[in-house]
């Protein structure tokens, strides 16, 4: 096991957004969280990545208990996230952004080659290596924001609505690419609004429900299309 989360508890206020939530992602699968919007899967990762605290419960990375710990080290110690919204730098160009990513892990070298895996995973960005951030589309400033995740070689890598506003050409062309970077080694936690495709990419499922777990299991389970059903009604 990589990544452990037990009894993980969350309150924005008097609201309790997540509530006794247990997972755990093995090396080299891919682990999709559904549910509906306010289910608490953003408010998962975020938690994994330092920028919440949890009230109760705790956060294991490779048996190293990182609950509460501030999201920079958690970002040296391995897990990069690439936040819903994407995350980048508007006003930095492509090439950049990129280069900014290797201040989040430990290991400063190689970043050339590392550039160079990213321009090859996303030929668009090395088309546009020097062009502004903000006058990117939609489609091409996720491939930037994965791209970030992917130089800080994290050990697990979270992914946040990655198919959010984009087209539906565009959606395929992402789903691709997450699942070409699991072929190459990646460990990913992703949360997705887009149920179906996120089962069909995915070795293990987690539906939230109002902030607890509703169903885990496997994405070929006899009753998912059911259980998808379920996540995704208030």
């Amino acid at each position: 096991m990589i990544l452990e989360v037990k009894n993980l508890s969350v309150n924005y206020g008097a609201i309790r957004a997540l509530h006794d939530v247990s997972l755990e992602i093995n090396p080299g699968e891919i682990v999709s969280i559904i549910g509906s919007n306010g289910a608490g899967k953003s408010t998962l990762l975020r938690t994994i990545s330092g920028l919440l605290k949890p009230e109760n419960g705790y956060i294991k990375l490779e048996d190293e208990d990182i609950t509460g710990v501030s999201p920079h080290r958690i970002a040296k110690m391995g897990i990069s996230h690439v936040p819903e919204g994407r995350g980048i730098f508007y006003n930095l160009t492509v090439i950049e952004n990129l280069q900014l990513a290797i201040s989040g892990r430990s290991e400063k070298s190689n970043l050339k080659e590392d550039i160079d895996k990213v321009f090859k995973l996303f030929p668009r960005l090395a088309e546009r290596k020097k062009q502004m951030a903000g006058t990117l589309s939609g489609g091409e400033q996720q491939m930037l924001a994965m791209g970030r995740g992917l130089i800080m070689k994290g050990k697990v890598m979270l992914l946040d609505e990655p198919s959010m506003g984009l087209a539906p050409n565009l959606v395929d062309m992402i789903f691709e690419t997450i699942t070409r970077l699991n072929q190459d080694g990646a460990t990913i936690l992703l949360v997705e609004q887009n149920a179906h495709k996120a089962v069909n990419v995915a070795n293990r499922v987690y539906a939230l429900k109002t902030g607890s777990i509703a169903f885990s299991g496997s994405p070929d389970h006899e009753d998912i299309d059911d259980i998808l059903h379920s996540a995704y009604l208030a």
